[in-house]
């Protein structure tokens, strides 16, 4: 769903609108609970220099994306998620 939300965000209004970016990060965050962990990884990334660019790095919604990334790496140690982080 949040797929399909994006792809509308991004025609209408850009990639790097603000709500565009806010539903990278949704993305991220369902690849992460959904298990998919490199597909996460690669979606905060692409949330955080997004928001980054658009909101500077002391912004409340970069710094959430930021807390994503480091929760998704911290996570990575626990022996069960660490094969998504090898390639990483």
């Amino acid at each position: 769903m949040y797929e399909q939300a994006l792809a509308g965000y991004e025609k209408a209004l850009g990639v790097d609108h603000l709500d565009t970016l806010r539903t990278v990060h949704h993305v991220a965050f369902v690849f992460d609970k959904q298990g998919q962990h490199e597909k996460a990884l690669e979606w905060y990334q692409r949330a955080l220099a997004g928001r980054e660019k658009a909101l500077g790095v002391n912004h409340p919604d970069t710094q959430n994306t930021l807390r994503g990334l480091v929760n998704l790496h911290e996570s990575a140690r626990k022996p069960n998620r660490l094969r998504a982080f090898r390639h990483a």
